[in-house]
């Protein structure tokens, strides 16, 4: 199966004064068509600036991408203009932003967005995308869609509004789709449920779906493949039941472990000392060093790049995995 999505060194810098932030700091990024990927990290990692970047939605001043090629179906849309890629947008590539609430706009009606979106990239009547609208509505299960199509976001729960921004992310039928934390703001049965939902859809509509999250828990549940994202680089990359059975990665172990389990008596749960690095200050080696609990003083000096440890398993450079122990994973 071929990659639908490749990235090869993006970098995305915030110019702030006389600071620069290197927020997305030279990843790599392959996805599969209808392949599930989960994107995991800490709030602050730089996941949300890679997915915007990708669909070159940063905004100039202050953020930039400063380097890196994103090949979207054989095309670099780094190197489009803003007229093409609004005609990508949408239509092959969607995105579900974390918040609905601040994401719809609150003075039109839902039908009028869906409609709006759908219109612009299908050459069809307005009764038609009218029409259109409304079965997307019922395709994410929302009970009475003709009477949602003509509400405002005000009038919708938490859960109805992100259906119904998860319609109209899909009402043009793109190929690949980002979903940023679009559960963080809901409680755990209506998480469930918008869970399932974009499962179901990812498989019916035979789409790429990007899934990123701080929660490990979620990854289990909708991702095939999840890649640790830390300081604005990748630390990690496996298959999901590979990442929970051996994490390799200090920064994964510690994401781990502070996942609460059911079939141990700890009290409290397990913590990740210290705070995410100032990436305007942006040194050489291990970017998890200050926080490590098994730093070393070769960690200062380790190059950044991710090295295969086995199968489809890759880390950055890691003290803790030179030597035997790589062979060792290697034979």
């Amino acid at each position: 199966m071929g990659s639908l999505l490749e990235v090869r060194g993006l970098a995305t810098h915030f110019y702030t004064g006389n600071r620069i932030v290197r927020a997305v700091d030279g990843v790599d990024l392959s996805v599969k068509k209808g392949e599930n990927l989960g994107i995991v990290g800490e709030t602050g990692s730089g996941k949300s600036v890679m997915a915007l970047s990708i669909m070159r939605l940063i905004p100039w001043p202050p953020g930039k991408i400063v380097g890196g090629s994103v090949v979207f179906e054989g095309q670099n849309l780094l190197k489009k203009d803003e007229s093409a890629m609004r005609s990508i947008r949408g239509r092959k590539m969607a995105m579900i932003f974390q918040e609905p609430r601040t994401s719809m706009n609150p003075v039109f009606r839902i039908g009028d967005q869906m409609v709006e979106v759908i219109m612009l990239h299908k050459k069809v009547s307005r009764k038609q995308a009218n029409l259109n609208a409304v079965e997307m509505l019922e395709r994410v299960q929302i009970a009475d869609p003709a009477r949602v199509f003509r509400c405002y976001p005000h009038e919708l729960s938490g859960g109805m509004l992100q259906r119904a921004m998860i319609a109209t992310a899909l009402s043009c039928n793109p190929s690949f789709l980002f979903a940023d934390e679009p559960t963080t703001a809901l409680d755990v049965t209506i998480q469930a449920q918008i869970l399932k939902l974009l499962r179901d859809l990812q498989q019916q509509m035979e789409m790429s779906l990007v899934f990123i999250t701080h929660d490990l828990g979620i990854v289990a549940q909708v991702c095939d493949r999840v890649m640790v994202m830390y300081a604005g680089i990748f630390v990690e990359s496996a298959s999901v039941n590979e990442l929970f059975e051996n994490p390799l990665h200090p920064y994964t172990q510690g994401l781990m472990g502070a996942i609460p389990r059911l079939d141990t008596s700890q009290e409290s749960l397990a913590i990740i000392p210290g705070n995410m690095p100032d990436l305007s200050n942006h040194k050489e080696g291990c970017r998890f060093y200050p926080r490590c609990p098994s730093a070393t003083e070769p960690c200062r000096k380790i190059p950044t790049e991710m090295v295969e440890i086995g199968r489809d398993h890759f880390i950055a450079a890691c003290t803790l995995h030179n030597g035997a122990s790589v062979r060792q994973r290697k034979s």
